[in-house]
């Protein structure tokens, strides 16, 4: 789709939320990233291209002195492919029971190949009560090599 073809990859790309990219590029620099984040916004806002650009700094060797991830190396091409290793996305609309989430949880639990293992679950606030519970303690105390993304 176009939209991937253009969609920044990096800090100094991102265009508005100021605020929230500075926040982020600050914890790239310092290679010290909160392990749970909530992105919200409007459609367009770029809640996505942020949690892509997060998944990317979080594994990047080669991250310039603006915290930007390269872009080459292997964990940010394992990103941009959609890689499971690079960042695991799910939509909770269409994967909202309490399957869903044991299923996301469980390949949480495993170490991948790179330092942070990034989870993203788009349209979070679509899960069912039930698997928000299932998740919510997940959220409370993540495990030290994740990064969740809702």
């Amino acid at each position: 789709m176009i939209y991937n073809l253009e969609r920044p990859t990096n800090f100094d790309a991102m265009v508005g939320q100021e605020i929230v990219v500075e926040n982020i590029r600050n914890q790239s620099i310092r290679n010290q990233f909160f392990q749970v984040f909530v992105l919200c916004g409007q459609f367009g806002s770029g809640k996505t291209t942020m949690a892509r650009i997060i998944a990317m700094a979080a594994n990047c060797k080669c991250k310039d002195e603006s915290g930007n991830p390269c872009g080459k190396c292997e964990s940010c091409k394992a990103v941009m492919e959609h890689s499971r290793e690079g960042i695991i996305e799910i939509d909770g609309a269409s994967n909202n029971g309490v399957d869903n989430v044991r299923a996301l949880l469980s390949q949480a639990s495993t170490i991948g190949v790179f330092d942070k293992k990034v989870i993203v679950i788009d349209e979070a606030h679509m899960l069912s009560k039930s698997a928000f519970n299932a998740l919510l303690i997940t959220l409370e105390n993540p495990p030290s090599h994740c990064i969740f993304i809702l």
